[in-house]
């Protein structure tokens, strides 16, 4: 029987083969949006690693992109995974939206030191 070990395939496995494995596992980030009159939420859910950190960053690009003015909310409350690839996003988006949302201890934990790191500058 196959065991799973999630730690081999952290950060290492993070790419074009492993991802339909890894989806079936359901281990994958979806982005979503959810707009309003006024505000944009982007929401991401899952892991922020790896390439999936370029297609979230992509994705938020194109929503400044298309904002029209609008407030723009980062909801990271179902995210479960973050890697340096992730974090460095994280911290660009963070420059550009005051406003996020996050959900569990460590989550928020990051989201705070990535605030920091990012009003420090």
């Amino acid at each position: 029987m196959f065991q799973f070990d999630e730690d081999e395939w952290r950060g290492r496995y993070c790419g074009d083969m492993a991802e339909a494995m890894l989806t079936s596992w359901g281990q994958m980030l979806k982005v979503s949006t959810k707009e309003r009159e006024d505000s944009i939420s982007f929401v991401l859910e899952g892991r922020l690693c790896g390439e999936w950190a370029v297609e979230a960053e992509q994705a938020w690009s194109r929503l400044l992109a298309n904002s029209a003015g609008r407030e723009v909310l980062l909801d990271l409350s179902g995210i479960t995974f973050i890697d340096p690839a992730g974090e460095a996003l994280i911290k660009s988006m963070l420059a550009r939206s005051p406003k996020v949302r996050g959900s569990g201890v460590v989550v928020n934990y990051l989201i705070d030191q990535m605030q920091e790191k990012v009003s420090r500058r």
